[in-house]
């Protein structure tokens, strides 16, 4: 803003130089201390207007030269600060991304041990039936074989005419 204002009075004397020349000395004068204020504000940014020296076309080509100049290192602040918001903006899109990332990995693995988990499950539970079908089959095989012993003892015993009570 200093520096604008620094133009604006540099402007301002030139301007007034160009329509009373016989007051160039009290506008040099106030023109060096705009210059050095400026050049103490900008740290030596604009040295080149005190260079051109005293003419009027040069100070008029020195100011817009300075506009110019200006203008572009406002251009470029302004680039700078949406370079940087997107780049905030960008970081903030990659956390959320990675944040999103770690939960679905979170969710697979909870839903990979849980699947797991179903599959032992259900390879113990076929092994228990397989084994209970064993076990059944075993017992109809004992009851099989005590069906036919008791067949045959009532076969044997009822050929010798032997009535047994079993109480």
């Amino acid at each position: 803003m200093s520096q604008i204002w620094a133009l604006f009075l540099l402007l301002a004397f030139s301007l007034k130089s160009l329509s009373s020349p016989t007051k160039s000395s009290r506008v040099s004068r106030s023109k060096k201390v705009v210059d050095a204020k400026s050049k103490r504000k900008s740290g030596g940014r604009y040295d080149f207007v005190l260079e051109r020296g005293g003419k009027c076309g040069s100070e008029v080509w020195a100011l817009r030269k300075l506009v110019k100049m200006e203008r572009r290192r406002a251009d470029a602040t302004e680039v700078e600060r949406e370079r940087a918001a997107s780049a905030t903006a960008a970081e903030e899109a990659m956390g959320m991304i990675q944040r999103l990332q770690r939960e679905k990995n979170s969710i697979q693995m909870g839903y990979n041990q849980h699947r797991r988990l179903c599959e032992a499950r259900d390879v113990h539970d076929e092994e228990v039936i397989q084994s209970l079908e064993w076990v059944l089959w075993r017992r109809e095989a004992e009851l099989r074989l005590l069906q036919q012993a008791h067949q045959s003892y009532l076969l044997f015993h009822f050929n010798n005419n032997v009535l047994i009570v079993i109480f």
